[in-house]
């Protein structure tokens, strides 16, 4: 029977603040392609083309970019909240759509090149009713452990042990990554119409009756793209090559200007100005319809939107400019993100955030 998919794109994307107080967390473009298109093509790597996405925050921006989703070759339905439901309410809102079918549950604006045939395979194998697809990270312990034995099997989540559990010594401990592989009958451990975290909710209940829950580790690529450095980073590392994704290569639409021989990290897509004397210096990318003012210097480690302009003699490198925006002659900028009405110092960020935390450093040892 075909499986159905789901895209968590309702929330309000606080962390990305102020990126997503013009646009939805699951439109954040990533290399100049929403990021929502990773989770969608994500999907369809396991042959999974019919998709539910629940919207709340800035819904109708993205059913008008996404429609029904023929253009990327799936079938989209829309499950729109009034009030925002949480992670299990959105799901079980849909149970009664499912006819039974086993539901892959990912999130917009997590980037991650699982082998999903894969994991849906081991779902079946083990005759699991809910599926995390998990992984080792050095920071694991701050997302939440994850706990599973020698078969897979869950046996602490967050803290919380199966009955019977075996020794916690025994038990190895990852991290979850966002994907849940679902059996209806999971969603019925989550009452209808409330607003409720499934991870907080669901996957107790079901672990204190003893249901069977699995683990399938994943040792692929995965990136939260939560806060606006880690999306920087990981929008570079894309651009750069030091990171990609089995299913999806968001550059593979744009062409390769100069010839590949002499520069291969150079995109730029249709419609682009380059003015007198404007030099590109690799990694660049620069979307359709983008003009460079003449004698400007751009990157390295540039993405440039769709619709930007540079005025003349500008310097831009180490930067993200997102759609549509103008930016002076004769600017400067370095390690920025820069949208139509905020400027993101990314330096200054970090440097807020390593002070933050030298400061509750004393505290604590104080």
């Amino acid at each position: 029977m075909p499986v159905k998919g789901f895209i968590l794109a309702a929330g309000f994307g606080t962390r990305m603040r102020p990126i997503t107080e013009e646009i939805p967390k699951a439109l954040v473009p990533v290399c100049t392609v929403p990021a929502i298109r990773f989770s969608i093509e994500l999907l369809k790597s396991a042959d999974i083309t019919d998709i539910f996405i629940n919207t709340h925050y800035l819904g109708e921006a993205l059913e008008r970019e996404l429609g029904d989703g023929s253009k990327y070759g799936v079938n989209i339905t829309y499950s729109h909240e009034d009030v925002i439901l949480g992670t299990g309410g959105a799901l079980r809102k849909v149970l009664s759509q499912l006819e039974g079918q086993t539901l892959v549950v990912v999130n917009a604006d997590t980037l991650i090149s699982c082998q999903l045939k894969e994991a849906l395979a081991f779902h079946k194998e083990k005759n699991s009713i809910a599926t995390m697809v998990l992984r080792n990270d050095p920071k694991q312990a701050s997302y939440g452990l994850i706990e599973i034995d020698s078969d897979s099997r869950i046996q602490r989540f967050l803290g919380e042990s199966a009955p019977g559990a075996q020794n916690n010594e025994s038990l190895k401990k990852y991290m979850f990554t966002g994907i849940h592989i679902l059996e209806p009958r999971f969603l019925e451990y989550i009452p209808p119409e409330i607003s409720v975290c499934i991870n907080r909710y669901a996957y107790p209940k079901a672990l204190r009756n003893n249901e069977p829950l699995y683990g399938f580790v994943s040792s692929d690529p995965w990136r939260d793209l939560g806060q606006p450095d880690l999306y920087y980073q990981t929008n570079m590392d894309i651009l750069s090559r030091r990171l990609s994704f089995d299913h999806f290569d968001p550059l593979n639409s744009f062409a390769h200007t100069p010839e590949k021989s002499v520069d291969s990290i150079i995109r730029i897509g249709e419609n682009v100005v380059l003015g007198d004397g404007a030099l590109l210096s690799q990694p660049v990318l620069i979307a359709d319809g983008s003009k460079i003012g003449e004698g400007s210097l751009i990157g390295p480690n540039v993405i440039i939107g769709r619709g930007v302009t540079i005025g003349k003699d500008s310097k831009i490198r180490d930067s993200i400019i997102l759609d549509g925006v103008k930016i002076a002659p004769q600017s400067t900028f370095k390690e920025f993100i820069i949208g139509k009405n905020y400027q993101i110092d990314l330096a200054a960020l970090r440097q807020k955030r390593e002070t933050s935390i030298e400061a509750n450093n004393e505290i604590s040892s104080s």
